[in-house]
């Protein structure tokens, strides 16, 4: 029996009605269902309160993490995951990598060695050499006895100070007097001595005679000193 118009066209308005209905909730479902995204805040070179702040503010959670650095400052941002501008969800984690401070070095066991190979280790370390102090001892000339500061570990760039060997004291002795002697023998002490020799100026007296002389006799002196003599002329 075949359908009137009517009921054909009451039964295509409730296919109608049904297929506007399921739309409806399929749309409103997906609007419902659908979160908000955040653009990520740019956090680096920022303290570490003032990022954990501006995430909150913005709805987002914070992940630490520290990592040494050469020169960014303790507890700032050096880098941030996900990068600024990207996309999350609200209470997504951001990533934030915070300055532990500058890299510590063990200190190196330059005792011993000489102040050349010294300032090589120390220039390869990124350390820097701070002042020298010289004095005499058993150690051969030239090498470090000890060094400040000592402890542990050392920040990249510190100044190391040294204490510096220069050898063995010389032996102490009375200058003798070198005064009316002939310049050949005067010099000829001067060498025996373990002194240098030092200027030989004119003066006036006997010609090659010593006239006058420095150090003067008898004073305490020490081998390696450097002595000047005034020779006459006439």
């Amino acid at each position: 029996m075949k359908k009137s118009p009517l009921i054909k066209d009451i039964i295509s308005f409730l296919i109608l009605l049904v297929v506007t209905g399921v739309s409806s909730i399929v749309t409103i479902y997906l609007i419902s269902g659908r979160k908000d995204l955040i653009e990520v805040p740019q956090v680096c070179g920022k303290d570490a309160v003032s990022a954990l702040n501006i995430l909150k503010k913005n709805g987002l959670l914070a992940e630490t993490a520290y990592e040494k650095h050469p020169y960014i400052p303790k507890d700032y941002v050096i880098a941030q995951e996900p990068t600024p501008g990207k996309k999350l969800e609200v209470n997504q984690r951001v990533k934030i990598t915070l300055s532990d401070g500058k890299p510590k070095l063990t200190t190196p066991e330059i005792r011993g060695k000489m102040l050349s190979s010294v300032r090589i280790l120390l220039s390869q370390m990124g350390l820097r050499e701070g002042f020298l102090t010289y004095i005499y001892s058993d150690e051969p000339k030239d090498t470090v006895i000890s060094f400040h500061p000592e402890r542990g570990e050392l920040i990249r760039g510190e100044r190391i100070n040294l204490l510096i060997s220069r050898g063995m004291e010389p032996e102490p002795f009375f200058m003798p007097d070198l005064i009316g002697k002939d310049i050949d023998e005067a010099t000829a002490t001067v060498k025996e001595m373990g002194c240098l020799l030092g200027t030989i100026s004119p003066g006036s007296g006997t010609e090659r005679r010593v006239v006058n002389q420095e150090p003067m006799p008898c004073i305490r002196t020490n081998k390696g000193i450097v002595v000047n003599l005034t020779v006459g002329a006439k």
